[in-house]
């Protein structure tokens, strides 16, 4: 889902890719994306005109914090401390800056000087067993990166498991606070899904070809938190 009122949220743009695509619809507004009712889009708020949902609130709708068990969710928060940890290392070791905060985010002054970011993707199951493990796992295929890659092996690869597990207990504390912070964004989901079923709902009800129109479930909500159909009858 893309957004209306625009422009698109994006990432940092330290972390943001330079890909020119980025560039050429950054400001850009989606005239099919949230919101797409007349109500939302005029709703008057404190410094704002129109309903927008960011780049994190249309990432959160999608969870279903009611379906995590306690496997899964230790897994869950485990990879993201990692990551975030990871990070920690990455700037402490001076392989990649600290983020500034801009004040624009889509101007492109300075960029062409600006190294790609890292790109990590995914990792096997057995690189969470540790966060040793990780950092090994990860500096396997960081090593090759083109921009940082000898960064990474004279900083990173260097780094003893001794060392790495002094990070891991020193930041221990962050991972319960990660771990609160993303389930308390998670149980924003269901709020961000029903905002974004009543603005589609609210469009057919602005339309006077639509004769009646409601929302209801079409699959229980353990298969997928987006179960529920916008239907409408023509006039």
């Amino acid at each position: 889902m893309t957004e209306r009122l625009g422009p698109a949220t994006y990432k940092l743009p330290i972390l943001r890719s330079l890909h020119p695509r980025l560039n050429q619809t950054g400001n850009s507004y989606d005239p099919h994306g949230f919101p797409m009712s007349q109500r939302f889009e005029t709703h008057e708020s404190e410094g704002a005109t129109g309903m927008k949902l960011n780049i994190t609130a249309r990432m959160m709708a999608v969870q279903a914090p009611y379906n995590w068990g306690r496997e899964e969710s230790e897994g869950f928060f485990t990879r993201h401390f990692f990551r975030a940890l990871f990070q920690r290392v990455l700037l402490d070791r001076g392989v990649v800056p600290q983020p500034g905060i801009p004040k624009d985010l889509y101007n492109d002054d300075g960029d062409i000087d600006r190294p790609p970011p890292l790109i990590l993707g995914s990792l096997r199951k057995s690189a969470f067993t540790s966060f040793a493990a990780y950092v090994r796992a990860a500096t396997v295929r960081l090593s090759r990166d083109p921009h940082h890659g000898m960064k990474i092996r004279e900083h990173i690869c260097t780094m003893s498991d001794d060392e790495l597990d002094r990070y891991e207990n020193e930041y221990q504390y962050a991972r319960k606070n990660l771990s609160l912070v993303w389930s308390l964004m998670a149980f924003s989901a269901q709020v961000v899904e029903a905002i974004i079923v009543t603005d589609r709902w609210q469009f057919l009800r602005e339309h006077d070809s639509v004769k009646e129109c409601w929302v209801e479930p079409v699959f229980d909500y353990s298969i997928s938190p987006r179960n529920l159909a916008v239907i409408g009858i023509k006039a």
